[in-house]
């Protein structure tokens, strides 16, 4: 899954995923996830072990100042094992910090996986010009 150019309205917002199951995203808490983030020099852990969703990386409305990255989700429509992903990205906090999350998660789900939804953890919307592309997964 490859992201470019995502934003959302919301200065410093962390923008969130969360995988679907059955065309609709999975909002129990059953994601676990950690991301290491260096960001202007310092470097910062962030992860969960019951979250609701999980976390891609920070935003910026800068429009110059956009997020890039990818996510590899492994097997999505297996029906045995929880579902692993790893992802890297690149963006911005709210001012010209710049920030690099790496890391994963699992999803404590043996549902198969249908698609993926992003959100900003602010509540607003993912600016529309944003570009999601994903390979292998079938809905």
């Amino acid at each position: 899954i490859y992201v470019y150019n995502m934003s959302s309205a919301d200065s410093a917002a962390w923008i969130l995923g969360r995988w679907n199951i059955s065309g609709s995203a999975h909002t129990g808490s059953d994601y676990m996830y950690a991301n290491a983030v260096p960001s202007s020099g310092s470097l910062y852990h962030d992860t969960s072990n019951a979250a609701a969703y999980w976390r891609f990386n920070t935003n910026s409305t800068d429009t110059n100042r956009r997020l890039d990255g990818q996510i590899i989700l492994y097997d999505p429509t297996n029906t045995s094992f929880y579902h692993g992903w790893t992802n890297m990205n690149f963006g911005y906090d709210g001012t010209t910090n710049c920030a690099a999350p790496s890391g994963g998660g699992t999803l404590k789900s043996t549902s198969a996986l249908t698609g993926m939804t992003f959100y900003s953890a602010s509540g607003g919307n993912i600016i529309e010009d944003s570009t999601v592309t994903i390979y292998g997964i079938k809905g």
